[in-house]
């Protein structure tokens, strides 16, 4: 049996290919998913692909040789609790695999947990609060009325959202997202992503 498991490689930003290029000659199979952005200058326009998780590289090693990857310039550690590195879930990263044999079109979104308290940026639901609730088709905010006991669900493009701090309802306590927004990168349409391959 195969003692290889998957992990995400931590790596310098900008320098995911260059360490996928040197995962894939040495024998390994790294995944690094890329996006499109259409870049806009005032004479030109311009396709960009970007990496879909920026400063990480997906692969399937096995730890106990671990020390060449970890030779590889631009690699940073194997990410994990501490000095010990932990495996990704089969589940996450063969839906990873699959997204990347499809040719799926994705981007980068924020990540936000369910019971997350949160603030709806942008449009005409500016401001209005509410709680993060996963359902099966996407991602949808719960606004309560507390004294009533009541609440209504609406669906709400992640990128829309930012996290309140913790017990807050002041829109001036909002955390902005760790990932970057789609709004804020200038995508304006989806491309299929691409599985970066060295050869």
């Amino acid at each position: 049996m195969d003692s290889r498991e998957w992990y995400a490689l931590q790596v310098y930003t900008g320098k995911e290919r260059w360490v996928t290029a040197a995962l894939e000659e040495r024998g390994h199979d790294p995944l690094l998913l890329l996006y499109t952005v259409v870049s806009k200058w005032s004479d030109r326009r311009m396709q960009i692909d970007r990496a879909v998780f920026p400063g990480y590289v997906f692969c399937d090693l096995d730890l106990h040789r671990r020390a060449a990857i970890l030779g590889i310039p631009g690699v940073l550690r194997v990410v994990g609790a501490g000095r010990t590195p932990v495996p990704l879930e089969l589940p996450e990263i063969s839906s990873l695999l699959r997204i990347a044999e499809a040719e799926y079109c994705v981007a980068p979104a924020p990540y936000f947990k369910a019971g997350e308290r949160v603030i709806i940026r942008g449009g005409a639901l500016d401001g209005v609060t509410g709680r993060v609730v996963n359902f099966r088709k996407g991602l949808r905010v719960v606004v309560s009325i507390s004294l009533l006991q009541r609440a209504v669900a609406l669906e709400v493009d992640a990128a829309r959202l930012e996290r309140l701090s913790a017990g807050s309802d002041d829109p001036e306590d909002c955390e902005a997202p760790g990932n970057e927004l789609l709004s804020a990168s200038g995508i304006d349409q989806l491309m299929p992503v691409k599985r970066y391959k060295a050869q």
